[in-house]
């Protein structure tokens, strides 16, 4: 069910990922004094834990532009980006890479720290 909070989170997203496809960021994210976005790894939950926390909506976004439905036992690492007051959030499968995560991150400007691409890839190795 799409609520207005959910649309609202939906449409800020949309626009940020178009102005980032416009390559109108490219002198705005790579001026000399622009600070470099980092995002770290906040948690890796399931779904169930997620819908009850504060990054619920951000769940949900995430769900909506992969088209898939949310199930209880799906697992999702939720990032910050630092400076900001936004959070990424990527369903880890079976099939997941680092790579993956990293070029989705990279996409939006954004690199993922050292510290918490260690943390990632060892839990997707257990995962598999």
């Amino acid at each position: 069910m799409i609520t207005q909070k959910n649309y609202t989170v939906f449409k800020v997203f949309n626009q940020w990922t178009k102005f980032l496809n416009t390559n109108q960021h490219v002198g705005f994210l790579s001026g000399e004094n622009v600070t470099e976005l980092i995002a770290s790894l906040m948690t890796i939950m399931s779904v169930e834990e997620g819908l009850k926390s504060q990054v619920a909506d951000c769940i949900r976004v995430r769900a909506m532009c992969e088209k898939r439905e949310l199930k209880d036992d799906d697992i999702v690492a939720i990032f910050n980006v630092h400076g900001t007051t936004s959070y990424q959030v990527f369903f880890i499968d079976k099939d997941t890479t680092i790579e993956d995560i990293k070029n989705e991150l990279n996409k939006l400007g954004t690199r993922l720290n050292y510290d918490s691409e260690e943390v990632l890839k060892k839990y997707i190795e257990k995962m598999q």
